[in-house]
């Protein structure tokens, strides 16, 4: 009897345990919110929070594709100048030739799909596929456009960033896009996917194709970041090549701070946007304290160890 009491007690523990570790990013967001808002009352507006999601749409789209890519236990070191090229290309070719331009993303999307069929075929890890790729990014961007500027379509302004009486058209297209994760992850296929970022031996054992998940997932992960730039482009209403190329390592930052686990198979897209949305206050919250955004990166890093820490304390506890 007291054997079971044990046993019972034990698993109420863990699961706790557990619980708590999914609230983290979303308690370390409720904070950073909070203390900016006592800053800076205005945060605490709709449109002080409409303000701050416009701001960092893009940065979000690029942590959802990290997202996917770290779930199979890999990393995509060229996210960041991909989202760029797309920009360029929004404020570039497709301006001049809508038809040239859609083909040119589309080319684009296909290009990075390719990046899970060479990584499977050749056996070559991700991070140096990826390494490689964001030299080509990088390259093709500046190639098109060499210093900042262009202009996006009206036509794609319009489809985007329209208004209506609940929220923009940016943050409903992101929700929505958020919620699409979300569901994918809950289905079959989307847990095999998972499995593959686990375990790939046992997944291939079960009869699963493992270039079809590499294929798949970095499709999926190409049309969010595609979704990056497109954002970017309606928001700022031109382009630069190199203003995205900082989300590579927030974006890794963030997927980590949701609660994913960078050896594959665990990640949640809730908790990598909530990681997003916090390693974003914690910019905001220096400049309006006034503090050099010299001190950003090592504030993002402080939490991120802070937060890596009590979840090996938690894990400890649970075993």
């Amino acid at each position: 009897m007291k054997d079971k009491v044990d046993s019972l007690y034990y698993n109420i523990r863990r699961k706790k345990f557990k619980f708590s570790n999914r609230l983290l990013p979303l308690a370390v967001t409720v904070v950073l919110y909070i203390i900016c808002g006592i800053s800076t009352p205005r945060i605490f507006s709709l449109f002080g929070i409409e303000l701050i999601i416009l701001g960092i749409a893009p940065f979000i789209f690029a942590t959802l594709a990290q997202t996917f890519i770290i779930g199979l236990g890999h990393i995509d070191i060229g996210i960041g100048a991909y989202i760029g090229l797309i920009n360029v290309i929004c404020a570039s070719v497709l301006h001049d030739n809508i038809i040239l331009g859609i083909t040119a993303l589309i080319i684009a999307l296909f290009l990075y799909s390719l990046q899970g069929v060479l990584i499977y075929i050749k056996n070559i890890p991700a991070i140096i596929v990826t390494l490689g790729m964001s030299f080509v990014w990088s390259g093709l961007a500046l190639t098109i456009m060499e210093r900042p500027g262009g202009q996006v379509p009206n036509w794609l302004v319009a489809a985007l960033n329209f208004n209506t009486p609940i929220l923009p058209g940016v943050i409903l297209i992101l929700i929505v896009f958020i919620i699409l994760a979300v569901l994918f992850y809950q289905t079959k296929y989307g847990t095999v996917i998972r499995g593959f970022g686990n375990n790939d031996v046992a997944m291939q054992q079960s009869g699963w194709s493992k270039l079809r998940a590499y294929w798949v997932t970095y499709l999926i992960a190409g049309i969010y970041g595609l979704m990056g730039g497109v954002v970017a482009s309606v928001i700022t209403g031109a382009a630069d090549a190199n203003a995205s190329k900082t989300f590579l390592l927030i974006s890794i930052a963030a997927v980590v701070l949701g609660g994913g686990i960078l050896t594959g198979g665990e990640v949640t897209h809730i908790g990598a946007v909530l990681g997003a949305i916090s390693l974003s206050l914690i910019s905001i919250l220096l400049g309006v304290l006034n503090v050099s955004t010299d001190f950003t990166a090592m504030v993002q890093g402080f939490i991120l160890f802070t937060i890596l820490a009590l979840r090996l304390f938690k894990k400890e506890i649970e075993q």
